[in-house]
């Protein structure tokens, strides 16, 4: 039998001399050397498969389990050693490698086990060689430390290999597994209780294969413990892609790739994809992903890195199901940095084609769009992206900048126009320009540009709904705003937005679904969605939930203008003007030129819009 695992080889350093000393104790403190070694295997999801004299030979699922399992018993053969004063005290030395591993015979052999046999003669005594290949799939922020052996020249391989010696970070620890392992076999069972699902599963042993997530494996996930309970489709987070470039000023090219995953899945009404916020809440945490899958509530989890070497890109990516731990589908890329968008789609096929994902024509249509053939112009697309996401003056400033270069090297690039709309609509809306109302014209014409370039384009459509609110364009803004969530049914944001404003057309009941599927898809959102939260509350009449909602909005964001203005509106009719008037004062506070006129302008129906009017004057504050 074949197979592709991770592979692990250790033997003993010294060993013939140990043996020369005392053999029968040498061979005595080896045995029990590697029965220690095997524990450790085995509690990280390993299987020791051979031990042969002074050598041991184990596969993982993960390099990252392989490399936790290694250090961790290094660390404590170390401090076992330590205590012997006889001198017989077995030093160990561990390659890790991917590849092939063979099984006949009841051993274990193949190219896999001898690349990682040859890694381990290159450690020192009580050290661990990783092969590059294998490395590039531990995160970065895992508290490894890696120190290159440079390329090497090993027997039985016609090419060099890339090879890095791995220890634990100073002042830090080897990742603990979260929980003992149970012995190796799979047992599950679906349980309906009074209507809600509970999965209960034991003991999942590891599915082995060339790529596979690299956090200690753990008990798999269990549906009661989530979060959110699993929803009735396929559901996926896009965790944010490690940037393995030698450049960290890199960092923003694999924060652009996964963003794009993310927008790009989120079109998908047959798929959950959980929103940028919510995924970027894990950046740089070394947490398992069955731990992250518990806490949004999703099946699946796609996760990689991201190597830009001169006009190069290297990339790994794997799709993992999180309930049992194993992967569903793995890759690794090397194309041209001209590629990055085929390697996108390629992606994006296989997740559709793992999961099931059935498309409708349109979507179909929608999902498969080609953009930008232009690396540079991509490159400015996503830094545009990041640079617009700093929200600070300087950021939007140098993203519009950043945008306009893009549309001037590829006017027909839709995402072009959509990043400089963006932009403009920030810089005119927090008066980071000194033309707000020509800000906001240029950026109604970026978003008309490009929905005309790419109508599917469903954050385009939001875009410009949003813009032409502040228009009183109020058909016009629905209609948009409806169509962008129609086109990205799983962008948090679209969705957020149209319930925004559906209490103001007198749709307060569609407002709050629209708003709790927004949280649905954002688990950990951002503080302003609080805001719109209350709104639609209040406007069911639900002053104690609205009460609630606005609080936490204040509390995340004291100096948020639209928070204190609604919370003076929600005391207010609830009768409570005491609390009403000293949010009002909050309101001067931030904007000693508030204008509730103004402030109100984007309330479609004209009743309630004098309602609200009628409500913030009554708490001192001017028309």
């Amino acid at each position: 039998m074949r197979k592709l695992a991770v592979i692990l080889h250790a033997d003993v350093a010294g060993s013939t001399a140990l043996v020369q000393r005392n053999e029968a104790l040498a061979h005595e403190r080896i045995r029990d050397a590697f029965h220690r070694f095997s524990a450790s295997i085995k509690a990280y999801g390993g299987t020791t498969r051979e031990r042969r004299g002074d050598a041991l030979v184990a596969e993982f699922s993960r390099a990252s389990d392989a490399v936790c399992a290694a250090l961790h018993f290094q660390q404590s053969n170390t401090d076992h050693n330590a205590r012997l004063d006889d001198g017989i005290a077995p030093a160990i030395r561990v390659g890790i490698a991917l590849g092939e591993e063979i099984f006949a015979d009841d051993t274990v052999t193949g190219a896999g086990v001898v690349l990682a046999q040859r890694l381990e003669q290159l450690a020192q005594s009580g050290g661990v060689v990783i092969q590059a290949a294998a490395s590039e799939t531990v995160p970065r922020r895992m508290p490894f430390e890696y120190q290159s052996l440079g390329e090497q020249n090993v027997k039985g391989f016609d090419q060099p290999v890339r090879a890095f010696s791995v220890s634990v970070r100073s002042g830090e620890s080897v990742p603990a597994p979260e929980s003992p392992r149970p012995a190796a076999r799979a047992s599950s069972q679906r349980l309906w209780i009074s209507g809600a699902v509970a999965t209960l599963v034991v003991a999942i042993a590891g599915v082995l294969g060339w790529w596979q997530p690299w956090r200690p494996q753990v008990e798999p996930a269990r549906i009661e413990h989530k979060a959110f309970p699993l929803p009735d489709k396929p559901s996926l987070v896009v965790l944010p892609f490690d940037n393995l470039s030698d450049d960290p000023q890199q960092e923003y090219f694999a924060v652009g790739f996964t963003e794009d995953m993310i927008t790009d899945l989120s079109k998908l009404s047959d798929l959950l994809v959980i929103a940028r916020h919510s995924s970027f809440a894990y950046k740089d945490k070394a947490m398992d992903v069955r731990a992250i899958a518990r806490e949004l509530g999703v099946r699946h989890v796609l996760e990689g890195s991201v190597r830009r070497v001169g006009d190069r890109l290297r990339l790994n990516a794997q799709l993992i199901d999180a309930d049992t731990g194993s992967h569903v589908w793995a890759q690794r890329f090397d194309r041209p940095l001209s590629d990055i968008l085929t390697v996108q789609d390629e992606i994006r096929h296989e997740i559709v084609t793992a999961l099931d994902v059935k498309l409708s024509e349109g979507e179909q249509a929608r999902f498969w769009r080609k953009s930008s053939t232009k690396p540079e112009v991509y490159d400015l697309f996503i830094r545009a992206r990041q640079r617009r996401n700093s929200f600070t003056p300087e950021g939007v400033d140098e993203a519009i900048r950043l945008a306009e270069q893009a549309v001037a090297l590829d006017p027909t690039f839709a995402g072009g126009w959509l990043a400089l709309g963006h932009a403009l609509n920030i810089a005119a809306f927090q008066g980071w320009t000194d033309s707000p109302d020509e800000a906001l014209d240029r950026a109604i014409e970026a978003a008309e540009r490009a929905i005309e370039l790419d109508p599917s384009l469903g954050e385009a459509h939001t875009l410009l709904g949003m813009v032409v609110m502040k228009r009183a364009e109020y058909e016009r803004a629905l209609r948009e705003l409806e169509e962008g969530v129609a086109l990205t049914p799983n962008s948090a944001q679209s969705v957020m937005l149209l319930g925004t404003f559906l209490p103001g057309y007198g749709r307060p009941r569609e407002a709050l679904e629209m708003v709790e599927r927004a949280f649905r898809l954002d688990p950990s959102p951002p503080s302003w969605y609080f805001d719109p939260l209350a709104y639609a509350h209040f406007a069911l009449g639900n002053h104690a939930d609205a009460v609630t909602a606005v609080s936490e909005c204040i509390t995340r964001i004291p100096d948020y203008l639209w928070c204190r203005v609604l919370a003076t509106m929600i005391h207010m009719a609830a009768g409570e003007e005491g609390p009403a008037r000293a949010q009002a004062q909050e309101v001067l506070r931030i904007n000693p030129d508030f204008s509730s006129t103004n402030a109100r302008r984007q309330v479609a129906m004209a009743e309630q819009r004098e309602r609200e009017i009628a409500l913030l004057r009554q708490a001192g504050l001017p028309e």
